[in-house]
């Protein structure tokens, strides 16, 4: 969650005292696994998994996760809202961040989720995914996804006003 949707949702004061408000983050690491010296063979078959490097890997996602729920919260805090829950997730391997959300919203029968959104690229969309897509299709409830600031885009956009 960035500072545009914490904004957004001041400004719009769609979050209200009697709502429980959490703010989720879904952190997400890779296993890293690679070949022994004897095994860099022509036809090397096997890799080695670290255990000791994995779990700093998982130890970094997870203060990186934390941090950034923290700054979050604190970002909210200046704008008078105060949510009433962290809540930090882990993807295991194989699971998408996507999903996690989802599930995490309909085990806990959630009424609405804000989202941001990156302004990623139809092609982007396409390669690696929208989260925020995903939810406004696949989410158990109701889905706001706020879009990023124009002149985070990169680029400018023509903004089509309404004549009077």
């Amino acid at each position: 969650m960035s500072e545009h949707v914490i904004a957004w949702c001041a400004k719009m004061k769609i979050l209200k005292e009697n709502h429980k408000i959490t703010f989720l983050h879904v952190a997400e690491y890779h296993t890293v696994s690679y070949v022994t010296a004897a095994d860099l063979g022509a036809f090397a078959s096997s890799s080695v998994t670290s255990p000791r490097i994995n779990a700093a890997m998982k130890k970094l996602a997870v203060d990186k996760g934390s941090e950034f729920l923290q700054d979050c919260s604190r970002k909210a805090s200046s704008h008078g809202i105060k949510p009433d829950e962290l809540k930090l997730l882990i993807a295991n391997q194989g699971t998408s961040v996507k999903s996690c959300i989802k599930n995490y919203l309909e085990k806990h029968n959630a009424s609405a989720v804000v989202c941001g959104s990156r302004g990623l690229s139809a092609i982007s969309r396409a390669f690696i995914g929208s989260v925020s897509d995903y939810l406004a299709h696949y989410a158990s409830c109701a889905t706001i996804i706020i879009k990023p600031p124009r002149e985070w885009l990169g680029k400018s956009v023509p903004v089509v006003e309404r004549r009077r």
